[in-house]
């Protein structure tokens, strides 16, 4: 959750029960396809750089 502010925020959020399990359950989905998606991101870019140099 570092990109939408500190844990301890989201943290908190939780601790108010500011949300539903089932909003939670979708959100914790979104976070892992966000990573993911950085990742091959991340990943792409490295492979598009390292063709570039070579």
């Amino acid at each position: 959750a570092a990109w939408r502010g500190s844990d301890g925020e989201v943290q908190c959020q939780r601790a108010q029960g500011g949300e539903t399990a089932g909003g939670k359950v979708m959100r914790d989905l979104q976070e892992e396809n966000f990573k993911q998606t950085v990742l091959e991101g991340a990943m792409l870019s490295a492979e598009n750089s390292w063709a570039a140099e070579f």
